[in-house]
């Protein structure tokens, strides 16, 4: 499965305005999922932020990629944001992080969601998908450019 099908099936796209903290940032996304989708807010807040205690999901380069598996969760769900001002994440290369890639997925999905972190990983390590990313302005544009670029770099057989 692409990235893009599951931000088209179970994803939002948001942007955070000013410095936020990563427990913050990551309970707005988790509330904004569950706004849309009936799952257990907690259960996947806590989910979350037990897995940023073992090690931080911020891979350096402005970019994060927290994820859980969760009992209540029924299908595979992306929130991505634009951090305007940065997030400090603990992050491989100190920096504070600008695009966070949150997926929940169900818990019996553990070769999914290893599958598509890949998936967001590879397309994220080019500069230029980062930058554009940054700067798009809509939900539609950032579903546009993400598709585009899936296809050029990880097309699927």
């Amino acid at each position: 499965m692409k990235v893009v099908e599951v931000i088209r099936d179970g994803g939002i796209i948001k942007w955070i305005k000013g410095k936020k903290k990563k427990q913050d940032a990551i309970k707005e996304l988790v509330s904004a999922l569950a706004d849309k989708y009936d799952f257990d807010k907690d259960e996947v807040i806590e989910g979350v932020l037990a897995r940023e205690e073992v090690m931080s999901t911020g891979l350096g380069q402005g970019v994060a990629i927290p994820h859980t598996k969760a009992k209540s969760v029924t299908k595979a769900m992306l929130a991505i944001c634009q951090c305007e001002g940065g997030i400090e994440f603990n992050s491989i290369d100190g920096k504070p992080v600008h695009l966070v890639f949150l997926l929940v997925v169900p818990q019996e999905a553990s070769n999914f969601q290893i599958k598509i972190l890949a998936r967001i990983s590879r397309l994220l390590k080019h500069n230029y998908i980062r930058e554009r990313l940054n700067l798009l302005k809509t939900p539609e544009e950032v579903m546009e450019f993400i598709s585009e670029e899936e296809e050029k770099h990880l097309p699927l057989p």
